[in-house]
């Protein structure tokens, strides 16, 4: 059975999801906000193991632990392109991803098929 776990984190409160199939035990994490520990702290108490993370976007605010998971796991991260036209102050400097994603997508992720919609508007991305 799919979970799907909100975690408010950072100074913003923005909304992290942590996904994942009960059965696998490997998560997804979207928008990982700007606190890493507590997203390796939930992950630890339930024994799953990351995967990857996929920012929605590239705004600070959820870009924040990517580095950080990505160093403690060596987890793919992904992000449309598009985001890295953003200036800098939007995005709290360069951004970090592993992999891109397009419109019409499917990733396979942590025994999850994702397909990616292109929504820009917020960001171009």
């Amino acid at each position: 059975m799919m979970q799907v776990t909100r975690l408010p984190l950072g100074v913003y409160q923005t909304n992290c999801y942590i996904i994942y199939e009960e059965s696998s035990k490997t998560c997804c994490v979207l928008d990982p906000g700007g606190e890493a520990k507590k997203v390796l702290e939930f992950m630890e108490i339930r024994g799953l193991t990351l995967d990857a993370v996929l920012l929605t976007h590239g705004h600070f605010d959820h870009v924040g632990a990517v580095k950080d998971l990505h160093e403690a796991t060596g987890c793919k991260v992904y992000l449309c392109t598009e985001d890295c036209t953003m200036p800098a102050k939007w995005t709290a400097g360069e951004l970090f991803y592993t992999d891109a994603y397009g419109e019409g997508d499917e990733l396979n992720l942590a025994g999850l098929t994702i397909k990616v919609m292109h929504t820009p508007g917020h960001t171009p991305g």
